[in-house]
């Protein structure tokens, strides 16, 4: 028996070979993750429909379906935050998932929805979590099957202990509008944090009208899709660690993530992890929280 691979983010050959391989001592668990309804491939349907349509016809072999925009917590009426721990607990003894297993995680146009999922079984404690290079046409055009239907997982459900479904809260992987008030609701900021930005460069900017524009001080702009290729993956770490040499951006900070609602700076903090990066936190409300409160500062331009 052999423990789960460290490599994070994995090529479809990889998760072939892993669905395929029936020694691994930890459960093999493929989370389809989602979060939106208007994406290219659900509103190519006419009607648009969801994104567990989509799963109920093509899937890879095994996965489970995961919505963020209905696990989220909703209580301070943000869209997509990190769900409270029961609502948590409860989600992962329905889909079969415990403390210890091996979790893979794909979305179905892009990376995104896989990205913030990785980033909530982290901030649970799951050690063994990897995510598919690309949403699931990478998958197809690499010749593997899908599956549709009844879902296969279901059929080899066992019975588990307790304790698989007890979880270790990572409180540093996550940011709270409070903690980042005391960074940047000052006159000088703290230069010993690195502070992203990942939203399109001329919402960054402030270009876009309507509302209160802009970014938090002392946020650099490094906008998700600079990380990822055209097929919706990940690029090379070399293209990756590029981008952030332009921002002077490193993998030796302390690191903040932020965007519009905690979905794209998931990105960012996956781009990090491949390369290294241990002490990277999110900010879960992200922008939207942040501009409810008229004392937090905002500023416009580069």
């Amino acid at each position: 028996m052999h423990s789960a691979p460290t490599k994070i983010l994995l090529e479809p050959s990889e998760l072939a070979s892993l669905i395929a391989d029936k020694t691994s001592m930890h459960k093999l668990r493929i989370v389809n993750a989602n979060y939106a309804v208007q994406r290219p491939t659900y509103a190519a349907y006419n009607p648009p429909v969801k994104a567990d349509h989509i799963f109920k016809q093509e899937r890879i072999p095994t996965a489970r379906f995961i919505d963020i925009s209905e696990i989220g917590d909703k209580s301070e009426g943000l869209p997509c935050m990190l769900p409270v721990a029961d609502r948590f607990k409860e989600l992962m003894m329905k889909l079969d998932i415990g403390n210890n297993d091996y979790v893979v995680v794909y979305g179905d146009d892009n990376v995104i929805g896989a990205c913030r999922v990785y980033w909530m079984f982290k901030t649970y404690g799951f050690k063994h979590v990897s995510i598919l290079n690309g949403p699931i046409n990478v998958w197809k055009d690499a010749g593997f099957e899908v599956e549709a239907g009844e879902e296969t997982w279901k059929q080899a459900v066992e019975e588990r202990k307790p304790e698989e479904f007890e979880f270790e809260y990572q409180t540093k992987l996550k940011t709270t509008m409070a903690d980042l008030q005391k960074i940047i609701v000052r006159e000088k900021i703290d230069s010993s944090i690195q502070l992203i930005d990942t939203r399109k460069t001329a919402v960054f900017r402030g270009d876009i009208k309507g509302g209160r524009t802009g970014h938090l001080p002392g946020f650099k702009n490094v906008p998700f899709v600079d990380l990822l290729r055209e097929d919706g993956g990940f690029k090379s770490s070399r293209e990756i660690e590029a981008v952030l040499e332009v921002k002077e951006l490193n993998t030796e900070k302390p690191t903040i993530v932020s965007c519009n609602s905690g979905m794209t700076a998931t990105v960012a903090y996956f781009g990090l992890s491949i390369l290294g990066a241990g002490n990277l936190s999110l900010y879960d409300g992200s922008w939207t929280e942040w501009v409810k409160y008229e004392e937090n500062p905002v500023v416009q331009g580069e």
